[in-house]
């Protein structure tokens, strides 16, 4: 039985995917339509082709960089964990809401060809989760949508 997406399901498997999130709805297990009671909310560990998922590749490093939230005062201090030419993760104590306009300030440049430079960025709030059982510490996911200033 072929899958919505035109692959069967053991070729979904062999083809070196990597583990994602995906709504039941796109993966149909009766028939070609959508089973009623499999909804979005209702979510099931699927396959995903790594293209998809990465624009650029990351750096991974630890560095300290400062935040702040659009209409906020002073600036925050959080640990980069990863960047690329696209966004960065960090994590802070402080959590954010997706959609959220921060400015960023990174005073140290990334080691990869394709890491940002070292300035002031504009970024927008993708997702945010909790670390571990940290109940204050918060990993952040944002992309770049303006670089405002280089620092270099």
């Amino acid at each position: 039985m072929k899958r919505r997406c035109g692959m069967k399901k053991q070729a979904i498997h062999d083809r070196g995917l990597i583990t994602g999130d995906f709504p039941l709805t796109l993966f149909p297990t009766r028939g070609n339509s959508a089973v009623p009671e499999q909804s979005f909310l209702h979510r099931e560990k699927r396959r995903m082709p790594i293209h998809t998922r990465r624009a650029y590749p990351r750096t991974y490093r630890k560095s300290p960089i400062r935040f702040k939230a659009s209409g906020a005062t002073h600036y925050r201090k959080a640990i980069l964990c990863n960047e690329s030419a696209g966004g960065l993760c960090f994590e802070t104590d402080t959590p954010l809401f997706p959609g959220t306009v921060i400015h960023v300030i990174m005073d140290d440049h990334g080691q990869a060809k394709t890491a940002p430079e070292p300035g002031e960025w504009d970024a927008e709030v993708r997702w945010c989760r909790r670390v571990g059982r940290y109940p204050k510490r918060f990993s952040i996911g944002a992309r770049f949508y303006n670089k405002v200033r280089c620092l270099m």
